[in-house]
């Protein structure tokens, strides 16, 4: 049984001591929070997973790599030419995620969440960066 509470200000500063003392920090996509870790180079920040565990970038591109096959280099082409479109990062930022509602696949009648199969329009991609 789950049950919702408010937690108290004891818990919430002990959380986000212990968050401190990892490093994490709060990273804005798409105008969400989500968990990230500061390398200790300090020039990257790499996501984490629901274990609070960094994200392996090579698994990242190993499932892009399955799920784009052959056509990886020009999705990735097509984003980025969308995304330099945009002259102001902070503009960008703020149009990313209407961006993506744009031209997320869309999927299959009974199908539902993250994960399934559709299809990406790279010409529609093209046609936002033109707007």
């Amino acid at each position: 049984m789950f049950e919702d509470r408010e937690k108290s200000e004891a818990e919430v500063q002990e959380k986000k001591e212990k968050e401190d003392a990892m490093g994490l920090e709060k990273a804005d996509v798409f105008g969400m929070k989500i968990k990230a870790l500061k390398e200790q180079d300090g020039n990257d920040v790499r996501a984490l997973d629901s274990d609070d565990q960094p994200v392996d970038p090579s698994k990242v591109q190993a499932y892009l790599k399955r799920a784009f096959g052959t056509r990886l280099a020009d999705a990735e082409r097509a984003l980025t030419a969308l995304a330099e479109s945009y002259s102001d990062p902070d503009e960008l930022a703020k149009e990313a995620y209407n961006l993506y509602s744009e031209f997320r696949p869309q999927i299959q009648t009974g199908q539902s969440g993250w994960g399934q199969k559709g299809l990406l329009d790279l010409q529609h991609i093209k046609q936002l960066r033109e707007k």
